[in-house]
């Protein structure tokens, strides 16, 4: 699995840590936050080395889903040096989801 799974506890180190960042919020009962779970596995294994995705299940980490403010699932926040650039909410295919991102890290020069 190249997703990485944030929690409470890792939230602030997971995207504190690295250059950039993506985080999705989701929840286990959430069927487009599950049809978006393969597209995002792609991404991450093709970013490997530039883009550390993370999957925040809102029900287990509460507290995490509130910080980023999360109004509905799936939503993706992408982040910078730590701070929020970002984000988009629903199930996206892969073209769409890529464009989105190279769009974005162009920006910040991520």
């Amino acid at each position: 699995m190249f997703v990485k799974t944030a929690t409470d506890k890792t939230l602030k180190n997971s995207i504190g840590t690295n250059k950039t960042a993506l985080v999705k919020a989701g929840a286990t009962w959430c069927n487009p936050c599950r049809a978006l779970a393969p597209t995002l596995e792609k991404v991450a294994e093709e970013r490997l080395a530039s883009l550390p995705v993370f999957d925040l299940d809102i029900d287990d980490s509460p507290s995490a889903a509130q910080s980023l403010k999360i109004m509905g699932v799936p939503t993706m926040v992408l982040f910078h040096n730590g701070v929020e650039v970002a984000r988009k909410s629903g199930n996206m295919a892969k073209g769409a989801l890529d464009a989105w991102l190279n769009s974005e890290l162009e920006k910040v020069g991520g």
